[in-house]
């Protein structure tokens, strides 16, 4: 007669996956959400030399905390630093409004038919931003074709470009096609509904609008080095009628499957562009009082501007992770 052997002890999660032999970093570990930096791996993106020159293209997260991580990265925070290169354009929003962006500054050229008189005899060029109005569409137009001169001159000699990614939503003039980087006034433009026309893009034309953007970038800066990103920035309002939590969680899901999937076929074209982890940096992060500025002095966090603590918070954490790397 046989005993019956004691039952072995069940496998945990890490026990199962040992053999695999997998990274670190490819194990969940709840500790890491106690750390500044989540012990996300921000050497490679954030290895900027010092000599090198910095593009900025994208929405307003990538003039704020990009840039400030990027410079503090090269270690040129002092006063006599090199401006930054790709502010005279403003803020993009979509890739659509990128491309948009580079097929003019490529020619140096814009349509000054573009540019939309209001009914109030003031002109918005929903191309730029931020929006400011004209009181005649020469004067938008001539503004407009300076920024581009300055863009292309900026551009022919940059080292890295900082890409970063806001919404997947758009306005697109039929009229002209081409799509709108800022949403028109619905209010001020008459015959607003034949002219204007609202689109959730899709994950595939925003990959191929992402591929597009890494095409023109090498070819106008060959062996240009592009970080590209997500914004962590919510959406102010979605247009498609849902709630915006919902939009906005799937807003940037698509934008970063995007980037993913174009990042993957860029390497098939020896374009160097990589994936920068600010939106987990960001998203992820447990306690929202210490992320997000508040509202007013006394107020809850707003949720949609990054408080400068933390701010600077996520630049000595890139920094000691850069150390590290190298």
């Amino acid at each position: 007669m046989t005993t019956a052997t004691a039952a072995a002890e069940p496998l945990t999660a890490r026990d199962w996956v040992a053999p695999f032999k997998l990274p670190e970093q490819s194990h969940f570990d709840a500790s890491r959400f106690e750390l500044e930096s989540l012990g996300l791996d921000l050497g490679a993106a954030f290895d900027v030399a010092a000599d090198e020159r910095l593009f900025i293209l994208g929405s307003c997260f990538a003039r704020d905390a990009m840039h400030g991580l990027l410079k503090r990265a090269q270690q040129r925070t002092h006063a006599d630093a090199p401006p930054l290169a790709g502010t005279a354009l403003g803020h993009k929003y979509s890739a659509f409004s990128i491309v948009q962006a580079l097929e003019f500054i490529d020619r140096i050229a814009f349509d000054e038919r573009l540019i939309v008189e209001l009914t109030d005899g003031l002109f918005f060029d929903g191309h730029r931003h931020p929006v400011v109005l004209r009181p005649s569409r020469e004067q938008a137009h001539v503004e407009h074709l300076v920024a581009l001169e300055q863009t292309h001159r900026e551009l022919q000699s940059v080292d890295v470009v900082s890409l970063t990614f806001d919404t997947i939503e758009i306005w697109h003039d039929d009229e002209f096609d081409v799509p709108l980087n800022t949403p028109p006034p619905i209010d001020r433009i008459a015959g607003f509904h034949d002219r204007f026309r609202f689109r959730r893009t899709t994950c595939a034309e925003n990959r191929d609008a992402i591929v597009e953007i890494f095409r023109r970038l090498d070819a106008i800066a060959p062996g240009v080095r592009i970080v590209a990103a997500v914004s962590p920035i919510p959406m102010f309002a979605t247009f498609s009628g849902e709630d915006i939590l919902v939009a906005n969680t799937y807003c940037k899901s698509v934008l970063h499957a995007a980037l993913t999937d174009a990042i993957n076929l860029a390497k098939h074209h020896s374009i160097n562009a990589q994936y920068c982890p600010t939106y987990e940096l960001v998203a992820l992060q447990p306690r929202r009082q210490g992320v997000w500025r508040a509202a007013d002095p006394a107020g809850l966090p707003d949720g949609r501007h990054l408080d400068e603590s933390f701010a600077h918070g996520l630049i000595a954490g890139a920094l000691r992770e850069l150390q590290r790397s190298r």
